[in-house]
């Protein structure tokens, strides 16, 4: 290890702790004043990350150091900070991650918000055909949401109207994409692969949303329209020959425009809930023989879940997206120097969630996604323990796999882990 990583990474520490020991000091003294304009807390939490199908590779071990504090400067003002300082050993890098920053305004009548801050559409469960705007983190997936969800920078202007009717407008200036969607194999058949830099947008993204909460019908809903870039990339592979004989491939991720139209909407049946969501996705594929660009294609969920009142949840969605203007039978050639298989005109999966919590000592999740055309799963499973006052220790695993190994889920097999957290907040 040479000198200048090692100083980098220890004015990253310096410079990160000494920016999380600020904010504590500054909410400390604040609250030793007895303003009540401020609240602020943290939690500490040691992790450890271990491939479920390498025991002996540990990805990751460390601990993660975070702080939020909530201030209202004034009566129509509100200033929010959720930072973390996370160390990771194995990588032996440290990282100043902010979770959310932003200043909030607020009217009679509506909402401004500037800064990094969580945007979720959709009201089904996992899978959202319209959660467009806040990017995933695939190789962080644990209990935790601020793990595997990467808030964006964004400017969101919220009208509220008559009869429970609000309206969004959201701009991201910055496009972020997706981690863990882009990775590259080494090799193709016996091929080896070269890898270019990623070409990713310059231009922000923006969107549009209409939504209502009717609650003597208990039934939500919205209409959202979306004008940006797929977060995950269209892989383009390009052969590379040598005295006229293919001896590898070039790979390089682009990130290609889309615009999205979508509904939602979630109606309460006493313990019942029914959820559904559906989106047209328009790519610029116009006669569905490219593989290299995104096809149109319609995507849409419909769920139910049932609530008992000793703390059990049990979910079932159905899952289906079309292609549309698809010509597989070209793509399949085209793609065929490359060993890729060209998706199927309609992929159908369905998703089972089964939950238990019990506030005050221990709870556990079990999610599970199934593809029924390619057989290959996703499985996210975890049980928590309240092991003191304010301590939690979680145990979980994340598993991918299926039949094959080029399908959706079987790509990411060595992907899967299991993931132990102790986490203490004060």
């Amino acid at each position: 290890m040479n000198v200048p990583c090692v100083s980098d990474c220890c004015r990253r520490r310096l410079s990160a702790t000494l920016l999380l020991a600020g904010l504590v000091g500054a909410a400390h003294a604040h609250n030793e004043s007895d303003n009540n304009s401020v609240d602020s807390g943290g939690n500490l939490k040691l992790f450890l990350y271990d491939n479920a199908h390498q025991p002996d590779h540990w990805e990751r071990i460390g601990s993660k150091l975070s702080f939020n504090l909530k201030a209202q400067p004034a009566t129509n003002s509100k200033v929010v900070a959720d930072l973390s300082v996370e160390f990771d050993l194995i990588a032996d890098r440290s990282e100043l991650i902010g979770n959310e920053l932003y200043i909030e305004l607020d009217g009679e009548q509506w909402e401004l918000r500037a800064g990094q801050q969580y945007i979720f559409w959709g009201r089904t469960f996992w899978v959202n055909p319209t959660d467009v705007l806040t990017a995933w983190d695939y190789t962080r997936m644990s209990g935790d949401l601020t793990d595997y969800r990467m808030a964006p920078w964004a400017v969101r202007n919220r009208w509220y109207f008559q009869a429970e009717l609000s309206l969004d407008l959201v701009w991201l200036p910055v496009f972020s994409a997706n981690v863990g969607s882009d990775q590259i194999p080494a090799s193709l058949g016996s091929l080896p692969v070269t890898t270019q830099t990623a070409d990713k947008p310059q231009a922000g993204e923006w969107g549009l949303r209409l939504s209502q909460a009717v609650s003597d019908w208990a039934l939500d809903w919205s209409l959202s329209l979306y004008q940006g870039y797929s977060k995950n990339p269209q892989p383009q592979i390009t052969p590379q020959f040598d005295q006229g004989q293919v001896n590898g491939f070039s790979w390089l991720n682009k990130y290609q425009p889309i615009t999205l139209a979508g509904t939602d909407f979630s109606k309460s049946l006493g313990p019942w809930l029914i959820t559904g969501e559906a989106a047209f996705v328009r790519g610029n594929d116009t006669d569905g023989s490219d593989p290299l660009l995104p096809n149109d294609h319609v995507q849409a969920v419909i769920g139910l879940s049932h609530l008992w009142g000793n703390g059990f949840n049990l979910g079932v969605q159905a899952i289906q997206q079309r292609l549309l203007d698809y010509d597989r039978a070209t793509e399949a050639t085209a793609l065929a120097a490359t060993g890729q298989q060209a998706p199927y005109t309609v992929d159908r999966r369905i998703s089972l969630v089964l939950s238990y919590s019990n506030e005050l000592h221990w709870g556990a999740q079990t999610l599970t996604l199934y593809h029924l055309d390619y057989r290959d799963y996703f499985n996210l499973s975890y049980i928590w323990w309240q092991i003191a006052d304010a301590t939690r220790l979680t145990l979980g695993s994340v598993l991918f796999d299926g039949e094959k190994e080029d399908t959706p889920y079987g790509r990411q097999r060595q992907a899967s882990r299991y993931f132990v957290e102790l986490v203490s907040h004060f």
